[in-house]
């Protein structure tokens, strides 16, 4: 149900609309009178004069912020990925799930093992990328393969300006002919996105460049050139004609464009910074799209009402951003406690919290409906979910209470908190030592949260409201992003009980669960290490694996067993020498053929608090599936590794999956074509959108 203050904003929205839509006049300014969180604020918008006959030939798309640069190198700005999708070369893209696409190469198809663009032979990767014939830059000149190589021999440069590489200087890249080039990965490498053609995409690590344009450029000079700021031919449907900074971009159609018709000949992104400005404008016909920079969750019941209506259209979908609870699993920082008493240590008062937070209500609350709850870290639509995990952790605070008392809390004192009922003790997942809770100590927990979006106050009531109920008293922390986040900040020393933010993850199904690894993962060759037995996907084993199968492996290398799990090895030609007492080791101290694959990710003081892993979760077959579900190649091979790491992962719950974030778009009624995805930006098919015919409406499947 909504609240007075919600229809009070959508009925002045309303009618600002009707007004604006109605005027045969000049367009004169409408005042939406909005009144939210118990203040009127007063919005002005002036809708756009008539188009003089029926045909529209402008698409305005607003974005909240403004991009810094339009070079994909250097910018970061995902508005700048908003505008490049309208002008960059699309190798791959985003496809509206959870998966990719191509409009460059050969037949609209991915390399693959199947189609013979993929092989492996003697454990080496080689893929081979064929584009289309007739490709051409808006200047008319040819692509060519020659602008792929040029491309990343401006990203390596060390003066690029890139923030990473990537692997990309691992590769090496070969030009088979001008439209034809192959990559071949080090021997033992896989990468399960081999497909992706690199450097060709706008959300890749940099964008096609033009070689014949730029070779004369050095890459340091490209940073502040025209061209980053205006592209210059381009290979996208659009090209960007005007920037006026503060105000918008103006793009024209390619003429001839190598991918077939553009709708629509010229398009505008516009900067509107305010949302209730940006719903004004939106239902006045001012903007065509509004992008999800600055509409959000709070505008969606202005939009469902708007929508019912008839004014617009728009989606509310979830996209790669989830918010989450993460539970203190370990609160020692390089063997040192950082809490008072490690309250979830223990995994059945982990899930006991899971049972007792009503994540239901946060998704009608928060997000009026338009999402559910996560079962996993992976959304259930996902094509690597596993459906058994379908309505896991269920709210039932009957059952959060039977488990913390199997855990050894409970509320006999009827004060409404529970204590421990004696003294509880166990162990710290893979072997980090003992804790210790004294007989009597009461549930008292801290819960740390960014102030900001401001929908993280919802959250945090919830929560605090939800563990009361079953006797957990927690109190609350807001602080602003910059402390909860900063280096060697609460976050990565693990001093709150409990922390809630989001992840922003990419459609792999890998991207996440690998910034939860807890124990070094170790690759060896079987040559000389014939005695190791081998992982299902190759010679790559969680270092307590190896240990169980050869437990004097270390015998003679000065490495310890905690080094050897949770330290880190450093080259011989490091800087600086390895420091025992950080548990830091030579390279060359390892067994003869064996490299240190992927260091566990637990942030600590000892390994300068590198890692994702705050909550400081390790599970030895939980750190196996996902390595083995990034070691193969095919979907179908990976599926089944991640969801054994999912089915461990909510059965420890260290983390607790609450939602994904909302894109919210919204778009006038009669712009045709507009399919955003969870992953990929509204502009994706850009050339397609166009307007129906006065008195007519989109087909119903667009």
């Amino acid at each position: 149900m909504f609240s007075d203050k919600k229809w009070v904003l959508v009925g002045a929205l309303v009618l600002a609309a009707a007004l604006a839509l109605a005027a045969c006049a000049p367009a004169a300014p409408v005042t939406v009178f909005v009144t939210q969180e118990g203040e009127q604020v007063v919005v002005t918008a002036t809708p756009a004069p008539p188009e003089a006959g029926p045909v529209r030939d402008t698409i305005v798309i607003c974005m909240g912020q403004e991009p810094d640069t339009l070079y994909g190198i250097t910018g970061s700005m995902a508005v700048r990925q908003e505008v490049a999708a309208a002008f960059a070369g699309r190798g791959w893209y985003y496809d509206t799930a959870y998966f990719y696409a191509t409009q460059m190469l050969e037949n609209d198809e991915f390399p693959s093992f199947e189609n013979g663009g993929a092989t492996l032979e003697d454990d080496v990767l080689s893929v081979t990328y064929k584009f289309k014939d007739g490709i051409t830059w808006s200047d008319g000149e040819p692509f060519t393969v020659d602008d792929v190589l040029f491309t990343k021999d401006v990203l390596l440069d060390p003066n690029s300006g890139a923030t990473t590489t990537g692997s990309y200087g691992t590769y090496t890249w070969e030009k088979v002919d001008d439209l034809t080039f192959k990559v071949t990965y080090p021997k033992g490498a896989k990468n399960p996105t081999y497909f992706l053609p690199p450097v060709s995409g706008p959300a890749d690590l940099a964008e096609l460049l033009p070689k014949h344009v730029l070779e004369n450029t050095a890459p340091a000079d490209i940073i502040t050139s025209d061209y980053a700021r205006k592209p210059d031919p381009v290979l996208g449907p659009y090209k960007v004609t005007d920037w006026v900074e503060g105000d918008h971009i103006s793009l024209d159609a390619v003429e001839n464009w190598w991918g077939g018709e553009i709708k629509v000949p010229h398009l505008v992104y516009r900067f509107i910074p305010d949302s209730n400005q940006m719903m004004a404008s939106l239902l006045s016909g001012e903007c065509d799209l509004g992008t999800s920079d600055v509409l959000n969750s709070t505008q969606v019941p202005f939009l469902q009402q708007s929508a019912s209506r008839g004014l617009i259209a728009f989606t509310a979908a979830p996209g790669t951003t989830w918010e989450h609870l993460d539970l203190n699993n370990y609160p020692v920082d390089t063997g040192k406690p950082t809490t008072k008493f490690p309250f979830f240590a223990d995994p059945r008062v982990r899930q006991a919290v899971a049972y007792a937070v009503n994540r239901q209500q946060m998704t009608e609350e928060i997000l009026f409906g338009e999402v559910q709850p996560l079962n996993s870290f992976l959304p259930s639509d996902h094509w690597a979910y596993d459906p058994s995990l379908d309505g896991k952790y269920a709210f039932d605070a009957d059952k959060a209470k039977s488990l913390l008392a199997e855990a050894g809390w409970e509320d006999k004192d009827a004060d409404g908190t529970v204590e421990a009922q004696s003294a509880l003790t166990g162990d710290f997942s893979c072997g980090r030592g003992t804790w210790n809770i004294p007989a009597g100590t009461p549930f008292d927990v801290t819960m740390w949260i960014p102030a900001t979006p401001s929908f993280r106050g919802q959250i945090s009531t919830i929560v605090q409201s939800n563990l009361k109920d079953v006797g957990i008293n927690v109190t609350l922390n807001t602080v602003p992003a910059a402390t909860m986040f900063a280096d060697g900040g609460p976050l990565y020393v693990r001093t709150p009980d409990i922390f809630e933010f989001a992840f922003q993850t990419s459609p792999d199904p890998g991207s996440t669960p690998a910034g939860y690894q807890g124990e070094n993962i170790y690759g060896w060759d079987p040559a000389v290490l014939t005695d190791l037995q081998p992982s299902e996907t190759g010679p790559f084993l969680v270092a307590s694996k190896i240990l169980e199968q050869k437990p004097d492996i270390l015998d003679g290398t000065g490495i310890t067993e905690e080094m050897f799990k949770f330290g880190r090895a450093l080259a011989a030609d490091s800087e600086t020498p390895p420091n025992a007492a950080n548990s830091e080791f030579g390279a060359d101290k390892l067994p003869a053929g064996m490299i240190q694959a992927s260091p566990g990710q637990v942030p600590e003081t000892r390994n300068n608090l590198g890692g994702q892993n705050n909550p400081g979760y390790c599970n030895e077959d939980f750190d196996q599936a996902t390595w083995d579900g990034g070691n193969v190649l095919e979907p179908k091979d990976r599926t089944p590794f991640y969801q054994k790491a999912q089915q461990i992962f909510m059965e420890d719950v260290p983390v607790v999956p609450l939602f994904q974030r909302l894109i919210v778009v919204g778009w006038v009624k009669d712009l045709c074509n507009v399919q955003p995805g969870p992953a990929n930006y509204p502009p994706w098919n850009i050339e397609t959108w166009y307007f129906a015919n006065a008195g007519e409406e989109c087909p119903a499947s667009e």
